[in-house]
Parts: structure tokens; C-alpha cells; sequence
């Protein structure tokens, strides 16, 4: 039995079997870098510490300036410039530092002192 074939914008055929078209391999990936687990663990602990204070003032200073209303995880992940795992933990820092609360239904919010 024969497969089907298609052409392409150039003409050519193409198989079924070849779902990688030419534009697919060359669109540049919407998902961000992750870094590996060798390049995390080559990472001295204490810039990783250092990063993540770096990335807490930041979020404090846009809570006290008025960029950051919505503590949501992502609006904290994208204000940060982190992943969700550190924003979770920006967020607790927050709730510690009696800079957010939490809302009736659980979420977090601004807290009126800050």
C-alpha cells in the first residue's frame, strides 16, 4: 500500500510519515531554558542564595513602588524573572514578612502595611 503524499510550499512531495516539516525544526522553542540538572548542581549554593535574595528585594520593591499588586505565582515567576518553585518561595517569604496575607478563599493579596 502507498503512502499519500503532499507537496510542500516548494513543490516537492512529502510523506505522512514526515511531521517534521521544513518552518517546524526552525521556530525558535516558546519554552524557556531550563538549566540542567549538572549545570544547577555546578552552581555554588551561595549564589544561588544570593540570586534568590536578589529576586525577593526585587518583588519587595515592586510591591512598596505599586508594579506588583497580583501575588499570583506566575506574576510573581515574571516580575522575579524566576520559576515557579522560587516564586512559591518569594511568596512565603512575603506572607513571613507581613507583606502579603491571605484572602478569605486562600489566595494572596497586598497587605495594606506594605
Amino acid at each position: 500500500m502507498l503512502r499519500q503524499t503532499r507537496e510542500d510550499v516548494s513543490g516537492g512531495a512529502q510523506g505522512d510519515f514526515d511531521r517534521e516539516g521544513k518552518g517546524e525544526s526552525e521556530r525558535p522553542s516558546r519554552e524557556p531554558e531550563i538549566a540542567s540538572k549538572d549545570e544547577h548542581d555546578a552552581t555554588p549554593s551561595w549564589r544561588r542564595e544570593a540570586t534568590a535574595q536578589a529576586q525577593l528585594a526585587r518583588v519587595r520593591e515592586g510591591i512598596r513602588e505599586g508594579h506588583l499588586k497580583a501575588l499570583s505565582v506566575n506574576n510573581v515567576a515574571k516580575f522575579a524573572h524566576c520559576g515557579s518553585d522560587r516564586a512559591e518561595w518569594i511568596r512565603s517569604e512575603l506572607v513571613t514578612e507581613g507583606l502579603a496575607e491571605r484572602n478569605p478563599s486562600g489566595r494572596l493579596k497586598v497587605s495594606a502595611a506594605a
